[in-house]
């Protein structure tokens, strides 16, 4: 007997690696710059200028890191200022701030 094969010839695209540069572009917050950290669970740190405000940009390794990190921020400032993109967790330092990157993540 014979043995059919299926298959697609659709190929797979995966989305883009979330980087803090590209949630920056996406948000408008412009001069990205790299910094140091040693808070627990996070990569790295980076922030940016989002209508004259600092935006800082968490990196993680893993998205159990991001949501161990997620747990403990949201626990001392509420969740309504953090906004995870990919393995990027971007913290706005106000609400109004909050509200501007909320509209452009959608």
């Amino acid at each position: 007997f014979g043995v059919a094969a299926c298959g697609s010839t659709a190929s797979f695209n995966p989305p883009a690696a979330t980087t803090p540069e590209s949630v920056a572009a996406s948000i408008g917050c412009t001069n990205v710059t790299a910094g140091s950290t040693q808070e627990i669970y996070v990569k790295s740190l980076s922030t940016c200028q989002l209508d004259g405000k600092k935006v800082n940009l968490y990196s993680f390794a893993n998205e159990t890191d991001r949501d161990n990190w997620m747990k403990v921020a949201s626990s001392f400032s509420g969740s309504g200022t953090y906004f995870p993109e990919g393995l990027v967790v971007v913290s706005a330092p106000d609400t109004a701030t909050a509200d501007t990157i909320r509209a452009k993540l959608g």
